[in-house]
């Protein structure tokens, strides 16, 4: 009877799968705010099987010290990269592109255009475009004319995504005042 319970656990030790790898995250300490400042405070490394880790989660506590949260995290939520805001208007940015202003010759058409739509980039003295399927980073706040006082009149304009050639090609036609050119924006096919 004995040698027959030592059998068993034997195939039941052998038929077990095998741990899974674990892999360390950090998660949230407590719940958290959108609009969060990140500090050591808010954070805890749990392990997790790897399989199970979400794309984009975070490690590295020195990476997330001061980064500020997009919207909330609930504690023991995982904290990923797209939970945080940007840097800068280039993070994230593949290789070869670089984020560039471009003074909109048409400011009202900005009302049309948001982050991370994608737009085609024309000349505003017409021609070829110069840029197609660009992606919208940031664009210029409208005027605010909330105290009655005159709306700001500075020119607007957004930030894109481009290649460097790309970059290159719009400021060769930097004009005399130090400013990029005007350009036209138009809304690229979503197919």
């Amino acid at each position: 009877m004995l040698a027959l319970a030592g059998a068993a656990i034997a195939v039941i030790l052998t038929l077990r799968p095998p741990s899974p790898s674990m892999t360390e995250v950090l998660v949230a300490a407590h719940d958290l705010d959108g609009g969060t400042t990140i500090s050591a405070a808010d954070l805890r490394a749990t392990r997790v099987p790897s399989p199970w880790v979400y794309p984009g989660s975070m490690s590295s506590e020195s990476e997330l010290h001061g980064r500020v949260l997009t919207g909330p995290l609930v504690a023991g939520e995982p904290v990923t990269l797209a939970r945080l805001v940007p840097r800068s208007a280039a993070d994230g940015l593949a290789l070869g592109q670089v984020a560039v202003h471009l003074l909109a010759a048409d400011p009202a058409a900005l009302r049309l255009v948001t982050s991370g739509t994608r737009v085609t980039v024309y000349p505003a003295t017409g021609g070829e475009a110069w840029a197609h399927a660009a992606l919208v980073l940031a664009v210029d706040p409208a005027p605010d004319d909330t105290l009655g006082l005159g709306a700001d009149s500075s020119p607007r304009g957004l930030t894109v995504a481009l290649s460097q050639r790309d970059a290159d090609r719009i400021h060769q036609g930097q004009r005399p005042d130090g400013q990029p050119p005007a350009v036209l924006v138009v809304l690229a096919s979503a197919g």
